[in-house]
């Protein structure tokens, strides 16, 4: 996701239109992105005045993107209390693991690009000032920002469950390695 002119309604539309851009094997180009109008709303609480809070969102200009963030949602669980106690049963739970290794690679190559690197052309073109767009320049692998981890870290992968927490038996591990902030799942055994 990037922000793009793509979806500006008029010269000086400083609104973000977040645009989903893939490069793969049988296409190369934008695939979706977010109308400002949906950030109106979208993770904001009301007052009893009807006023939306906070002011700034990602379809404004008060807000950016910043790390990742990675998370199992609502699973559902099967319950059963006995005289001995609560039995919780989750579903089977399982990622891929790379090849040779005891580990799950989650996300590495953290970069982001400037207005430079694909905005400003591309707002070019859309608002009919040239029809010349340099696709070999936009967004180059080359160019752009990488970002570093922040520190190492290391957690323990758990589903928390009425309360209580379930080791999965793996930890997620943020650090850097071989020049890239690399995030992994470390996995106790070969059966996560």
């Amino acid at each position: 996701w990037i922000n793009t002119p793509i979806g500006k309604m008029f010269d000086g539309d400083n609104r973000n239109a977040w645009t989903l851009i893939v490069d793969t094997q049988n296409f190369k180009g934008p695939l979706a992105f977010m109308l400002p109008e949906y950030w109106e709303e979208e993770g904001k609480w009301q007052d009893n005045a009807g006023n939306y809070h906070p002011a700034e969102d990602f379809g404004n200009v008060g807000m950016n993107t910043g790390g990742w963030a990675f998370e199992f949602s609502t699973i559902p669980i099967l319950g059963h209390q006995k005289a001995e106690g609560r039995f919780v049963r989750i579903p089977k739970l399982e990622m891929s693991i790379n090849k040779g290794t005891d580990k799950t690679l989650l996300m590495t190559g953290f970069k982001s690009w400037d207005d430079a690197n694909l905005y400003n052309d591309v707002e070019q073109v859309l608002a009919g000032r040239t029809t010349n767009l340099q696709e070999e320049n936009l967004m180059r692998s080359n160019a752009g920002i990488k970002h570093e981890c922040d520190g190492d870290h290391e957690f323990s992968v758990s589903l928390a469950a009425e309360g209580r927490g379930y080791f999965m038996g793996g930890m997620l591990q943020t650090r850097q390695d071989g020049g890239e902030c690399v995030a992994q799942i470390e996995w106790a055994t070969h059966s996560p």
